[in-house]
């Protein structure tokens, strides 16, 4: 529920204009400091507990052996390139989910 109030509040926030220059502007966050509020207060906050409600408590680790799963450990996950390219989101979008946090 959260998620999809955030996601209605983003889209309403650019729903206000149709021409794609102002769209452009209303995601800017130097220009249009609402977006980012609505990122920062309704967005991030709604994707943290879904990924907190679905990490595993712990994750092996090769050198340090096992270590408290974290949301960031996904972000962080995500930005790596994994088998064959774009990382463990690349995975999901593909209907392959890595088990190794969920």
């Amino acid at each position: 529920k959260a998620v999809n109030t955030a996601v209605d509040l983003i889209v309403a926030h650019f729903g206000t204009s149709r021409n794609p220059d102002v769209k452009a502007k209303l995601g800017n966050s130097w220009v249009s400091p609402n977006v980012g509020h609505l990122i920062l207060k309704y967005l991030c906050p709604a994707l943290r507990d879904v990924l907190q409600d679905g990490l595993k408590a712990h994750v092996l680790d090769l050198i340090i052996g096992q270590r408290r799963c974290q949301p960031w450990s996904v972000v962080e996950a995500s930005t790596q390139p994994g088998e064959g390219g774009g990382g463990p989101f690349h995975a999901v979008g593909e209907g392959r989910v890595s088990e190794a946090f969920v």
